[in-house]
C-alpha cells in the first residue's frame, strides 16, 4: 500500500497514533510524519455542564436555510481564512456544497451569526447514526476574533446536538491551530486520538 501510496503526486497518508506497525513502516521507507490533528469527543452526561453562550453585542442569530450557502462559503473562506491553516483543505464552492450541504442536512443544527447583513461566523454539522453530534467547520471572520464568538458558536453547536438527542459530541481540529485547541478543552471536550500526517521525504 505504501508504494501505491508514493505513486501519487502530493503523496501523503494519514496513521492513527496508535497504530505503531504503520508508522515504522513508513519511516522505514523514508517517509516523515508532518502535521497532526487531533479528534475531541465526550459522552453526553450528567456531570458535563455545556455553558449558555454569551453573544458579542450587535450579533444574532438567524434560521440557516439553502440560500445561505454563498455567504457561507465567502466566509470560511475568505474572511475567515479556512485554507490558511496547514491541513485545511481549500474547496471549490460545488465541491464544498456537496460535503457540508446536503439533503440529509438539518437547519436546526447550523448556526449562523450575522453582523447586520454580513455573515461573520458560522457552525456547521450532523448527527451521525451511531448518535455522535460532529460539529464539521467552526469559522469566525478574522476581524471578528477575540470578543467571544467562536466560544459562543461552539456552545451554540454543542447544545443543539445535545438537545437533538445526540449522545456523544465531538468535532477535530488540527493540532498547529493552539487557540482552537485551547478552546475545545476548555469547553470540556477531551482528545480521543490524533492523526499523523505522513509524506515521502
Amino acid at each position: 500500500l505504501i508504494d501505491w501510496y508514493s505513486s501519487f503526486e502530493d503523496a501523503h497518508v494519514e496513521v492513527l497514533d496508535r497504530d505503531e506497525a504503520m508508522r515504522g513502516a513508513l519511516r522505514e521507507l523514508g517517509w516523515r510524519h508532518v502535521r497532526s490533528s487531533f479528534e475531541l469527543v465526550r459522552p453526553v452526561s450528567a456531570d458535563w455542564t455545556i455553558a449558555e453562550p454569551r453573544y458579542p453585542d450587535g450579533v444574532e442569530l438567524r434560521p440557516f436555510t439553502t440560500d445561505d450557502a454563498r455567504a457561507m462559503y465567502h466566509l470560511i473562506y475568505v474572511d475567515a481564512g479556512w485554507a490558511d491553516i496547514p491541513g485545511h483543505p481549500h474547496r471549490e464552492f460545488d465541491e464544498w456544497r456537496h460535503v457540508f450541504i446536503t439533503d440529509t442536512t438539518v437547519p436546526e443544527l447550523q448556526v449562523l451569526a450575522w453582523r447586520d447583513d454580513r455573515l461573520v461566523a458560522v457552525s456547521t454539522g450532523r448527527i451521525f447514526s451511531d448518535g455522535t453530534g460532529w460539529i464539521a467547520q467552526l469559522a469566525v471572520a478574522k476581524d471578528e476574533r477575540g470578543n467571544g464568538l467562536g466560544r459562543a458558536l461552539l456552545l451554540e453547536g454543542l447544545r443543539r446536538r445535545r438537545d437533538a438527542g445526540a449522545t456523544v459530541l465531538g468535532l477535530a481540529v488540527q493540532a498547529e491551530n493552539r487557540n482552537a485547541l485551547n478552546l475545545y478543552l476548555n469547553t470540556g471536550l477531551e482528545i480521543d486520538r490524533e492523526w499523523m500526517e505522513y509524506q515521502p521525504a
